[in-house]
């Protein structure tokens, strides 16, 4: 079981076949995700070390986020997401979020 002050972190998996990696992924979306052991799982196609790279730069700004409850989404591929005094906005470099997150404090 994963600690719960620590994040989560990417798990790369490896298909033989591609027809095999799409019906994993299309099965975790018809279910609305998956639960291994209390811990839920989410699965993205194609997940490189320069895409796992690019999500890691938000973890300062999400920290922020969480210290400040505000609720937020990291959408795939490396898309933030949050709702803020009843605004939704979307930002695709950390720094953009930040520089926004330090506006709005």
């Amino acid at each position: 079981m994963p600690n719960a002050d620590r994040p989560p972190r990417p798990v790369l998996i490896r298909f033989l076949r591609q027809s095999a990696r799409d019906k994993v992924i299309s099965a975790a979306k018809a279910k609305r995700g998956l639960d291994w052991e209390g811990c839920r799982l989410s699965l993205f196609p194609d997940m490189t070390k320069e895409l796992a790279e690019k999500r890691k730069t938000f973890t300062s700004v999400k920290r922020k986020l969480q210290e400040l409850n505000v609720r937020y989404t990291l959408v795939f591929p490396a898309t933030l997401r949050l709702r803020w005094d009843g605004k939704n906005e979307s930002f695709v470099t950390a720094a953009a979020a930040a520089v926004t997150l330090q506006r709005r404090r």
